[in-house]
């Protein structure tokens, strides 16, 4: 994760695909569940996946605050260590409802290895910055300059073999103050 990399190691924000700015965790259920809302978790069994990314655990533990939920006494929470092992607990009824990244759980429906027929979306997070690439701080200013400009540079259209390696549709410049949210979350987080 960016934030505990920046602190222990001092990495420098550089891009992001621009799909990044709007990532979202989604809150799943069994689509025969009687879950439609967060409040409905009070008491149920809950995945999380792994305790290092925003989508399976800051962003889960956030709204879950908000909604009035505390995580640690409300909620009897499994941690899966996945994203797919979290979808694959909740299809499989061995837990209430997960949280996990939005875009693996929709790879996972297109995909077919997930059956839209057996889980639901109940809730989506708003939106927050993601994965994000990074220079290690003794990389020379230049070298950090010419990897980011060659990411820029990439059009759809023209560099589509390379963007779609990437899962990526064009590049934005990356910025640490696009974090603040996240490391106050981290701080709250940590707590719990």
């Amino acid at each position: 994760m960016y934030i505990r990399s920046r602190a222990k190691y001092g990495v420098i924000p550089l891009v992001r695909r621009s799909s990044d700015l709007q990532y979202h965790t989604v809150f799943i259920t069994r689509a025969d569940s009687s879950i439609y809302s967060l409040r409905d978790l009070m008491g149920k069994q809950f995945a999380l996946g792994d305790i290092n990314t925003a989508s399976a655990q800051l962003m889960p533990y956030r709204e879950l605050k908000q909604a009035g939920i505390d995580p640690k006494t409300d909620l009897k929470i499994h941690y899966s260590g996945s994203h797919v092992a979290t979808a694959a607990l909740v299809e499989s009824g061995v837990v209430d409802a997960g949280a996990l990244d939005e875009t693996i759980f929709k790879s996972m429906i297109s995909g077919g290895k997930l059956d839209s027929k057996k889980v639901r979306v109940f809730y989506t997070s708003r939106p927050f910055v993601s994965y994000v690439y990074v220079a290690r701080k003794d990389v020379p200013e230049a070298e950090r300059e010419k990897f980011a400009r060659a990411l820029l540079a990439l059009k759809e259209g023209k560099d589509d073999p390379i963007l779609k390696v990437l899962r990526a549709k064009r590049f934005v410049v990356a910025t640490d103050q696009e974090y603040a949210t996240m490391r106050q979350i981290v701080k709250e987080r940590e707590k719990f």
